[in-house]
């Protein structure tokens, strides 16, 4: 799943930040259902270039870019770091359109679902990371 959020970076949190500084497409990679309610987990997605060499982040394919209406630019996920937050948190935002395309009828945070060939690599990335790392996890 991929939503509209607001992403507290781990850089931004341990200055003291509470607030993300930019709403972006996020990648839901784990509910866990507690009481009183569902906890999601979240990795970010940047269009900003990776460094070279760094094998955790993978690029989001342009055809589910495309699927997902996200805009033309380059992306990539990160798998070092998740927020944690509240299902459904106040950080969650309204998608942003593609210049030219119809407003929907009702406002939503949810972009779309990655295919789960993607996603099952998405996961395997992060479950690697956190099996050799030690992931950075900003709760909200």
């Amino acid at each position: 799943m991929v939503l509209s959020y607001s992403y507290l970076w781990n850089s931004e949190h341990i200055k003291g930040e509470t607030e993300g500084r930019k709403d972006r497409p996020s990648v839901v990679v784990l509910v866990i259902n507690r009481t009183p309610g569902d906890v999601a987990y979240v990795l970010p997605t940047s269009t900003s270039n990776p460094k070279d060499g760094d094998p955790w982040t993978i690029e989001i394919p342009r055809s589910i870019k495309n699927r997902l209406k996200l805009d033309e630019r380059r992306s990539w996920i990160n798998v070092t770091e998740f927020n944690i937050f509240a299902w459904t948190g106040y950080h969650l935002r309204p998608t942003r359109l593609i210049p030219g395309t119809p407003k929907p009828e009702q406002e939503t945070c949810l972009y779309g679902y990655l295919p789960n060939a993607f996603l099952e690599k998405v996961t395997a990335l992060a479950d690697e990371y956190r099996r050799t790392h030690r992931p950075k996890v900003i709760p909200r």
